[in-house]
Order: structure tokens, then sequence, then C-alpha cells
């Protein structure tokens, strides 16, 4: 049987066609699938090469350090913590004030005058007693804020105006994260307001201070 060549030349183009789909398909899409998920995740780096995380609220601010491994592990640190936690600020709640009391002039007995020029006292020097103490952390939770940060995705992105940056409570954030990272890289999440719905929270990665227009800011799943 003789194929007329109009036939072959339709199944020549049925064939590219198919071809070109199944590229489409199996290659480009899962692709631009891929590069879409890494725009909306949050950081790249791994919860092994954090260092040590400094977390600031508006009650207090405390640093999360990575304790440095021994070089010949032991039983006995089998079982430590590989976190420590340091409280370094604790905001101080306002105290009433009080009328200040009238006091009466110490009268001196030996009716000496004082000198013009007193000798100035002087402040006790700062101990190592003001210096905040480590803690062992509880790994848990550390591990728990670890993941959010390193699988956490935004879902969604938004182009915003510093208008905007006001009213999702980014120009004065409820909580900011900095991060270090074993190679001495430095990255900082903001947290704002959250979404009316109350599930997800306004927030910023690695903000310029120098930058004034419009900035990208995430939509992410609360913590």
């Amino acid at each position: 049987m003789k194929i007329k060549p109009s036939t072959i030349i339709l199944l020549l183009l049925a064939t590219a066609i198919g071809g070109t789909v199944y590229y489409h398909e199996a290659k480009i899409v899962p692709a631009q699938k891929a590069e879409a998920e890494k725009k909306l995740q949050l950081f790249t780096f791994s919860a092994e090469n954090v260092k040590s995380l400094l977390v600031k609220t508006a009650a207090h601010t405390i640093q999360l350090e990575r304790t440095p491994k021994p070089a010949i592990p032991t039983a006995s640190a089998a079982g430590l913590s590989t976190w420590q936690l340091k409280i370094i600020e604790v905001a101080a709640s306002p105290l009433p004030s009080l009328p200040p009391e009238e006091t009466t002039p110490e009268q001196n007995p030996n009716n000496e005058i004082p000198p013009d020029n007193p000798e100035p006292t002087t402040s006790p020097e700062p101990t190592a007693a003001n210096t905040p103490t480590p803690i062992p952390a509880m790994e848990p939770y550390v591990s728990f804020l670890l993941e959010q940060l390193v699988k956490g995705k935004a879902e969604r992105l938004i182009t915003a105006t510093p208008q905007l940056i006001q009213e999702y409570g980014l120009d004065k954030p409820n909580a900011t994260i900095e991060i270090t990272l074993s190679d001495k890289q430095t990255h900082k999440l903001l947290l704002g307001k959250r979404e009316f719905t109350g599930r997800f929270i306004y927030a910023q990665i690695d903000p310029h201070p120098q930058h004034r227009g419009t900035r990208s800011i995430s939509r992410i799943r609360k913590l």
C-alpha cells in the first residue's frame, strides 16, 4: 500500500508536535514550578549552617547559640544540649510615679563648711555578674524554630509601598529574628501584623535600611 506524501507530512508534524508537548510537560513545566517555589522560600540555608539566633520582641531579647562540638565525642557530652540560651534584655514594667518627698537638710553638728569642690564619687565598674549567663536551651523549641525558618515558604509575595509597610506593621515589627551562619553570613526576618484572617503574618526578609521606595514583602503562615 502506497502512502501518500501528504499523509507522511501529517505524521511527521504530529510526531514533532507530540515531542514538543512532551518536552514542555516533562522538562519546562517542572523547572518553572521549581523556580516559582524557590522564589517563595524564605531562606536557602540549612539548619546545620545556623550558628546563632537573636530574637527581639517588645518583651525580651534572647540569644540562641549553638555550642561547639567537642573534637573527641565523649559519653558525658552525649546528653548535653547543643544550644545555649542567653536572656540579653527583659523589658521592665513601668512603675507608678510617686510624688517627691520633702526632705530637710541634714544638720552639721560641728558647723563645718562643706568643701567647694568635693571629690567625685566613682560608680562601680560593670562586673561579670551583669553578663548574661547561658543556660541550656530547650531542643524541641529550637528545632521547631529552625524548621520554620529553613522550610518556611511565603504564601504570596507583595510589592509594598512605604504606606503599606506601615499598615502591615513592618516599620515597627512585632518581632525581629537575626540569623548568623557558620560562614559569618547574616540574615534578618521582620515579623509584622497578622493578616485579617489571623492565619498569615506579613514579613520582610533582609530589608535594606537605605531603601525608601517599594519593597517586596512576604505573607507567610504564622510561626
